[in-house]
């Protein structure tokens, strides 16, 4: 027998002597394996699994929600854009439970049901009832469940691919499939629901859509946004009475400034009326002061002459008195009533040139105070014509705000939503693609571990040996022969350990058991367990290769010694480490510090074990915490009962009620995307929300 033989025997008695310790690194390796694989193929059947499903089933490119139906034109416009667009509207019927069932009609061609159990709803009785609804409630196929008084037929149970965590609104946090699920119908079916007005809401009016070769979201959303319809024409009741509420107030309003302007025209009319008059007035008191005027100063020339006519006249019948003529009584009575007659109209004559100057002088200032009236009237006549102007410019501009501020014609699409932002699709296969990259880091945490577990037990194994060893080089035994014979064992054992933890991990208890973790958190239909080819290889040969690899380094520097040095044990004699501070310390103090030196691989074999498995308590015990507290915060910081999202905003809010104006928000982490709530508060704060509110 050659030395090969002999070296090959060594092999079993090896085993034989130390098979606690060979049975410690297979247990570690089948472990390893077992739970590397187990991760990594779950992910992977997971992640293809939803992806083919999705495919198969017509997963949506997006979605979004009308006020109105779109009109046959406007979806045939999308299908000539190359748009695929299926309707999917929804009631929600609240159960004697106290759960919320929505209620869509059977899909088509665009987010299609996966049936787990059963069959398509086959008459307008029967439905098909979404897996973890049924599931949790232990619904199943040929069970009756009543909706809105009408009894169904559990037909089948399955999933679609829109709702792979179930949630009641995007801005949910998270699903709960013991309160809400949902359900498909005909569509007969659906009209009857819908007929008996007993829905929770109005009818939602939702669309999917899938994208065609060249088209965008974009282009999507920016036809859809350019949709419009009259309000005044909704199908929707609340939409069309808001509308009508809304003009009538318009028209209130509109008529009041008409009557505005209407008041202003007549008193500009009136006003011009009345400055006419002055006019006239004045031109009158002109004409009067005119007459007036010749009047006084044919008074004054009448009063001149009468003066000297008095005069002549006294004259004529003092010569006649003076001049001794005698005459008779009846002629001297005429001279004394010509006399009295002359003095009386003398003094008539004074007086009517009096009066006439004081006629002169009152129709002078009747002229004046006429002229200042009619400049007056003129004045406000022209301030009357601007201020008509403004009310008419304020009627214009008043007419355009309010056609502004009140349009009847409203944007249809109200949400617009792609699939990358809804936080309801494609959620396991983020998660798995985040367990996938774990994995590759535990897998390379894992060879480290099990390289330098190994390489400390080969090492050990050798310093145990190191007579053997040199004796054998005595005998004329190779290095490589050495090396070759103090590998096989190990890479045997990690062979057989990666063969025994890859067919664990594949098996029902290793990967099957975490797909079924996966799929009962999530909506998903049954798919196959599969492994990529590569993962079988690594799972199976990267164990004895880096067992192999790592060794081979170390074995090598350890045998590369002369063979009296390896005969004599003289390294294992000389391990010892001179530190001169250990010489003040008491023996056994001394002993046991340079026994932990000695011995360091072995010590820090086990610390590091330790680090690992306290590590995992200390993950596990930290989850458990965060959750509880999680759970605590939320049930403190919620201090509202009651929440409603709504189409619209209404026009008074019910005693003890508070507004917000919610926008959802995506944002992309990594492999998986979050949804975040805006919320706008009015000036007073938040008081369902510790925030201070800043402007």
């Amino acid at each position: 027998m050659g030395i090969d033989g002999i070296l090959i025997k060594r092999i079993p008695r090896k085993l034989k002597a130390k098979w606690p310790r060979y049975l410690a690194l297979f247990a570690m390796v089948t472990l390893s394996v077992y739970v590397f694989l187990g991760m990594m193929a779950s992910s992977y059947s997971v992640i293809n699994g939803v992806l083919a499903s999705d495919q198969e089933h017509g997963l949506e490119s997006g979605q979004f929600s009308a006020i109105e139906p779109l009109s046959d034109e406007e979806l045939a416009h999308l299908q000539d854009m190359g748009v695929q667009v299926e309707a999917a509207f929804s009631q929600d019927f609240t159960q004697e439970d106290g759960t919320l069932l929505r209620v869509y009609t059977v899909r088509q061609g665009i987010d299609t049901i996966a049936l787990e159990k059963g069959a398509l709803p086959a008459a307008d009785g029967e439905l098909v009832l979404e897996q973890s609804y049924a599931r949790v409630h232990g619904i199943q196929p040929g069970d009756s469940v009543q909706i809105a008084g009408m009894p169904f037929t559990v037909a089948g149970t399955g999933s679609t691919p829109d709702f792979e965590s179930p949630r009641k609104s995007l801005t949910n946090p998270a699903s709960d499939t013991t309160t809400f699920g949902l359900v498909y119908v005909t569509p007969s079916a659906y009209q009857a629901l819908l007929d008996t007005g007993m829905a929770d809401r109005a009818q939602e009016l939702l669309y999917h859509y899938r994208l065609g070769e060249g088209v965008t979201d974009a282009d999507v959303n920016e036809y859809v946004g350019s949709l419009l319809f009259d309000s005044l024409k909704a199908q929707d009741d609340f939409v069309r009475d808001t509308a009508v509420t809304e003009t009538a107030q318009v028209r209130e309003m509109k008529a009041g400034i008409q009557k505005l302007v209407d008041g202003s025209g007549q008193l500009s009319s009136a006003l011009k009326q009345l400055n006419a008059g002055i006019g006239k007035l004045n031109d009158g008191a002109d004409r009067l002061y005119g007459g007036n005027a010749q009047a006084a100063e044919g008074g004054r020339i009448l009063e001149e002459k009468t003066t000297l006519i008095y005069e002549q006249a006294n004259e004529l019948v003092g010569a006649v008195e003076e001049s001794g003529f005698k005459i008779d009584a009846s002629t001297k009575k005429i001279l004394v009533q010509i006399r009295n007659n002359l003095d009386s109209y003398y003094s008539g004559v004074k007086t009517l040139s009096s009066g006439l100057k004081e006629l002169e002088a009152g129709s002078s200032q009747l002229a004046a105070g006429e002229q200042q009236a009619y400049d007056a009237s003129k004045l406000i006549l022209a301030g009357m014509k601007k201020l008509e102007r403004g009310i008419q410019q304020l009627q214009a501009e008043t007419d355009r705000i309010i056609d502004q501020m009140v349009d009847t014609k409203l944007t249809k699409v109200v949400t617009f939503t792609t699939a990358a932002q809804n936080s309801n699709i494609e959620v396991a296969v983020g998660n798995q693609r985040i367990m996938w990259n774990l994995g590759i880091v535990l897998g390379l945490v894992i060879l480290f571990v099990l390289a330098y577990v190994i390489s400390v037990f080969v090492i050990n194994a050798i310093d145990s040996e190191r007579s053997v060893i040199g004796a054998m080089y005595a005998l004329g035994v190779s290095r490589r022969q050495v090396m070759c014979n103090y590998l096989a064992l190990p890479a045997a054992v990690a062979l057989a350990g990666g063969i025994a933890g890859t067919a664990v991990g594949l098996s029902p208890i290793g990967t099957g058991f975490q797909m079924y973790h996966t799929l009962l958190s999530h909506s998903l239909p049954t798919m196959p367990q599969l492994c990529p080819p590569g993962l079988i290889l690594a799972g199976v040969f990267v164990p004895p290769l880096v067992v192999m690899l790592v060794n081979a380094l170390v074995i090598r520097k350890k045998l590369d010694q002369p063979v009296l040095h390896l005969l004599k044990n003289m390294d294992a004699q000389r391990n010892g480490v001179d530190i001169p501070a250990l010489e003040k310390l008491p023996f056994e103090h001394r002993f046991e510090i340079r026994h932990v030196i000695r011995e360091f691989r072995s010590v820090f074999t086990v610390g590091l074990g330790v680090f690992g498995s306290l590590l995992l308590v200390m993950l596990g015990l930290n989850a458990y915490a965060m959750c509880n507290n999680l759970i605590k915060a939320a049930q403190d910081e919620t201090t509202f009962q009651y929440q409603y999202v709504l189409k619209y905003p209404p026009s008074e809010l019910p005693a003890g009620a508070t507004a917000y104006y919610a926008e959802s928000l995506t944002k992309p982490l990594g492999e998986t995307t979050h949804t975040i709530t805006l919320l706008g508060v009015e000036d007073n704060g938040a008081p369902y929300f510790d925030v201070a509110v800043e402007h």
